[in-house]
Order: structure tokens, then C-alpha cells, then sequence
């Protein structure tokens, strides 16, 4: 169970979540369900910045 709690809150994880969740969003845009697709949209800028949150992590931990 510990495995697969490192692995879901991993930062590639929250990108990919990012890039399939883009994916979706647009898909669903295109079909015409908006609502959907706007949904899914901040779920992906969700996923998005909460990677960008994780490299800046890193970043300001390389020097410890």
C-alpha cells in the first residue's frame, strides 16, 4: 500500500495526470460538452500546478 501511495502522490504522476487529463478535456470539447470539458479542464491545471509545486520542492531541497 505504501508503494502505490509514493507512486500517486509522485510529481510525474501529477504531470501525466496533467496530460491526460488535457486530453479529455479536449476530446469532450470537441463532442460539444462544455460543461465537461471545463470541468476537466481546472482538473488538469490542478494536476498541472500541483507538479510545478513538486519541481520547485526540489529544487529548493538540492542544497540539503
Amino acid at each position: 500500500m505504501e508503494i502505490l501511495i509514493r507512486i500517486l502522490s509522485s510529481k510525474w504522476m501529477h504531470l501525466a495526470c496533467c496530460f491526460i487529463n488535457s486530453i479529455f478535456a479536449s476530446v469532450t470539447w470537441q463532442t460539444g460538452d462544455y460543461v465537461i470539458a471545463v470541468a476537466v479542464y481546472c482538473l488538469a491545471f490542478y494536476c498541472g500546478l500541483n507538479f510545478v509545486k513538486a519541481v520547485k520542492e526540489d529544487y529548493y531541497d538540492q542544497d540539503k
